[in-house]
């Protein structure tokens, strides 16, 4: 299963952390693309490590999720009338499943 980590704010962070928030929103960008575009309309769960913060002790917690692109809900934070990468959240986990490389 194919592996990223990405940086996250509070509130949103907690709010994934409580099952509150279902989604996670990238900008539709190259950046992005390089990470996120091969798994877009396909069945593959990725894992994303979300961290609050850049040091290497700094919170976070590892979701697993599916990827589309369309346009996001703007009370979970998707900028409005804007084409982004939505993370399908299906489960919210402490650590990654299985050690390895993070792309």
């Amino acid at each position: 299963m194919h592996k990223t980590s990405l940086t996250i704010k509070e509130p949103w962070m907690s709010k994934i952390k409580s099952g509150e928030k279902k989604e996670e929103y990238r900008e539709y960008k190259t950046f992005y693309h390089q990470r996120f575009g091969r798994f877009v309309g396909t069945d593959e769960k990725i894992q994303v490590r979300l961290i609050n913060g850049m040091k290497k002790d700094s919170p976070s917690i590892v979701i697993i999720c599916k990827v589309r692109v369309g346009y996001g809900n703007t009370e979970w934070g998707a900028p409005d009338n804007e084409m982004v990468y939505i993370l399908d959240i299906i489960e919210v986990l402490d650590k990654f499943l299985e050690e390895g490389n993070i792309e």
